[in-house]
Formats: C-alpha cells, structure tokens, sequence
C-alpha cells in the first residue's frame, strides 16, 4: 500500500480517530435523547456521523455506574 493510499473496508475508507458515544437510556427518553445527539452532533449533515437506536434486554458490568447516578435515573 502506498503512502497516500487509504485502507477500505467494503469500499468505505478506513478513518482514524472517530468518536463513538453510547448511551443507555430508557425507552421513553430514546426520541428526546436522539433528537439531542443529532441537534449536538450536526448530524443531518453529510459526512458528521450517523445516530441509530437498538433496544437492549440485559446489560452487565455497570453496577458502579448505576450506584453513582442512582439520583439521577430515579
């Protein structure tokens, strides 16, 4: 591969240093929340990253986290 030449995966380039962000809300906040992150990220423009939704059914590992911010998922 050349210097100038950029790695694809299925033909989409291979960008480095992109951000993801995961949130994990209850399903009544999911329109509000993802209305947020299209207004914050500039999302209904080309190119500034996609925002998409998947229902989850059992999560693990965040115990600490659901201790810290009890107050405010209540």
């Amino acid at each position: 591969m050349g210097i100038h030449e950029q790695k694809k995966l299925l033909g989409i380039p291979i960008e480095p240093e992109k951000d993801i962000i995961l949130t994990l809300i209850h399903q009544d906040k999911t329109d509000t929340v993802l209305k947020a992150i299209v207004q914050a990220g500039n999302l209904e423009k080309p190119g500034t990253g996609i925002g998409f939704v998947i229902d989850v059914d059992k999560v693990v590992g965040i115990v600490s986290l659901l201790e810290e911010f009890k107050d405010e998922i209540l």
